[in-house]
């Protein structure tokens, strides 16, 4: 069969139980309408028509409601729920009105709603519906509620009970068909309305589509050849005798021909439209048979090549069970392991692993196993025949039968050399991880919105935060706005792929205010642009500090040098009295030249031995032990002509 039409056929399947729900739920409202407006045409399509009965058309609501909840209740239980309660009331009202055609019984249903006459068009009790749309109520309640029971052959009972709704439905319609008034009614005096039993047959179909791979209907809706033939049939089976009997009877009525006739142009009809079918259907089985044989042949050379390919593939490949054992590998087990391929079907594929790593392999394939998983990527070690260790790569895929997994397909490649390159590199890395970690210097990368992406130890406690933390945070939370647009500046030339040396400061979450001496080179990404910058920084501020005082103490130096005032040359002094001649030819007590020639103070006093001399007196209150008496006024200073 054709997928496009199968898919089609799905499409309309799974929209119908909404789309037949619809239908009843406006079929039900449009005759409660025309019963509370009075408007026939309404109630019963065309004037002198049957009428559908107030209770009908409130239980054709419910239907339809309770179709559409479950059409749209797969994943809600509560919903589910509310569908089954409104069937249940459905049941109610086809069982009282059932009950009361058994009993002669009146149970106040039938005109509860509005008042009918008894004497309407096919009508024996007024407001009553007729006895076969009672019962297609009640079968139609009961195919929701055992919708999902399911016995050997599927949820049967559901369908069986749908279909029989649709039967009652068909025989009400064609007693309209063949305009036998005693059809329509079943010899019971109440008629089906016509849109009644439309109604009915919408609703069957509608509840048999709400699970149509299962049961009766699975066989019909199927893509197998059985399927494909009932979907052939079954339409000519359902109208073509309807269609040959209203033309037999409508011949018969206009005089056309007798009754025998009739029959025989029936029996004619029904062998022409046979063969036809016939015909079709053997040309379609054809068709199919010439489409699979084509199928089979397309894939015999899908497999022929896929032999070669396998057979020459450089890769590993082989088929493992579900229990483990090797059932299949290509010749590449020669050239890569050193076995050949009856040495290594029928073992265990965990032999072949590293022994540390067989516990941990079997795992891997319990767990795809268990779970389902459709494919794998795993690496593993194992052991070559001469005793070399490889390391293989697998696609692990699984083998389906029957939906249930019964098997894995691996395709294995040689992944030593990488393997080794990728441990050479991990040891690399990690020798210069361990470097950067313990450089005195900061490092950070930075990208281009200047957010760090790495940062060092020295780098965190430079910049002041805690020890990780630095990732991810701004540069421009550790500057004022004038300090960050240098830096914006100098991205400019990173951008351009310049390195530079330039020196910023940061402010610390502390407040304390760093200065760095940035050396910062242009980090570029795998495609050549520029993603970011790398930069080391180094702490210049205790050797700015250090500066700082330097000068500091140069410049007091400075000043106090600048105030200093030396005496030098020769200088004349008396022999006898030690006066001192300045350069204009005067002479000076000794002390009033040393005040005027430098910035030295003096003060005046005795020593001991002056005392005694020149002031016995006063010797008396000498100190002990020699020392002088101070602050007493020596002889005025007076100048003498050389």
């Amino acid at each position: 069969m054709n997928p496009d039409s199968h898919n089609r056929l799905n499409m309309w399947i799974n929209a119908f139980p909404r789309l037949a729900g619809a239908i009843a739920v406006a079929t039900g409202t449009t005759v409660i309408v025309g019963w509370i407006f009075g408007i026939e045409i309404l109630k019963s399509l065309h004037p002198g028509m049957v009428s559908m009965k107030a209770n009908a058309a409130l239980a054709f609501i419910l239907a339809g409601t309770s179709l559409l909840l479950l059409h749209s209740s797969a994943k809600s239980m509560k919903m589910k729920r509310v569908a089954q309660s409104l069937a249940l009331l459905v049941i109610v009202i086809g069982l009282l009105t059932s009950i009361e055609y058994a009993f002669g019984w009146n149970a106040g249903i039938d005109q509860l709603l509005f008042k009918d006459s008894t004497g309407a068009a096919g009508t024996l009790h007024g407001g009553r519906m007729p006895f076969s749309a009672a019962v297609s109520f009640v079968f139609f309640g009961t195919a929701i509620l055992v919708l999902d029971v399911r016995t050997r052959r599927g949820n049967v009972s559901s369908q069986i009970l749908a279909i029989s709704v649709g039967i009652l439905g068909f025989l009400g319609l064609l007693g309209y068909i063949y305009n036998l008034p005693e059809m329509a009614g079943y010899a019971v005096h109440t008629r089906m309305a016509a849109h009644g039993a439309v109604t009915f047959i919408v609703l069957s179909i509608g509840v048999l589509a709400l699970r149509p791979d299962d049961g009766i209907i699975g066989e019909i809706h199927g893509n197998r050849v059985g399927s494909f033939m009932a979907r052939r049939l079954l339409p000519a089976a359902i109208g073509v005798p309807i269609v040959i009997g209203w033309i037999t009877e409508e011949g018969e009525s206009l005089r056309l021909y007798g009754n025998q006739f009739g029959e025989v142009i029936a029996a004619t009809a029904y062998i022409a439209i046979a063969f036809v079918l016939t015909w079709r259907i053997a040309r379609s089985l054809n068709q199919m048979d010439a489409e699979r044989k084509s199928a089979a042949e397309a894939l015999r050379q899908t497999e022929g090549h896929y032999k070669l390919m396998v057979e020459h593939a450089s890769d590993l490949i082989y088929n493992v069970d579900s229990r483990g054992y090797i059932t299949f590998v290509n010749p590449a087990t020669v050239r890569m392991m050193g076995y050949l391929p009856n040495e290594v079907v029928g073992r265990r594929y965990v032999e072949f692993v590293r022994p540390d790593f067989q516990k941990r392999a079997g795992r891997l394939f319990i767990t795809q196993f268990l779970r389902k998983t459709p494919s794998v990527y795993n690496e593993v070690p194992i052991r070559a025949k001469d005793g070399r260790e490889l390391w293989l790569g697998h696609n692990v895929g699984l083998i389906f039968k029957n939906d249930e997994v019964v098997g894995f397909h691996v395709v294995s490649r040689d992944i030593t050399e990488l393997k080794r390159a990728q441990e050479s590199l991990q040891e690399s890395e990690e020798k210069y991880r361990t470097l950067v970690q313990n450089l005195a210097e900061g490092v950070g990368i930075v990208d281009g919105e200047e957010r760090f992406r790495f940062a060092n130890a020295a780098a965190d406690t430079i910049f002041g935060v805690p020890a990780g933390s630095l990732v991810g945070r701004s540069l421009q939370k550790f500057m004022d706005p004038n300090e960050f647009e240098k830096v914006r500046e100098q991205t400019v030339k990173r951008r351009k792929g310049e390195a530079a040396s330039y020196e910023i400061q940061i402010i610390r979450p502390d407040r304390e205010k760093r200065h760095l001496l940035a050396t910062v080179s242009p980090f570029i990404g795998n495609e050549g642009t520029y993603v970011g910058a790398i930069g080391i920084f180094r702490d210049l501020t205790e050797r700015k500090r250090a500066e700082q005082e330097r000068e500091s103490l140069i410049e007091e130096l400075k000043t106090a040098l600048e105030n200093v005032r030396t005496l030098d040359g020769l200088v004349p002094i008396c022999a006898h009295c030690k006066k001192i001649r300045d350069d204009k030819g005067y002479w000076n007590q000794l002390e009033k030249y040393i005040v005027d020639h430098t910035d030295a103070k003096l003060t005046h006093g005795l020593c001991p031995d002056c005392a005694q001399l020149y002031f016995p007196g006063i010797a008396a209150k000498t100190t002990p032990g020699g020392k002088s008496i101070t602050n007493v006024r020596s002889p005025s200073s007076h100048r003498d002509k050389p």
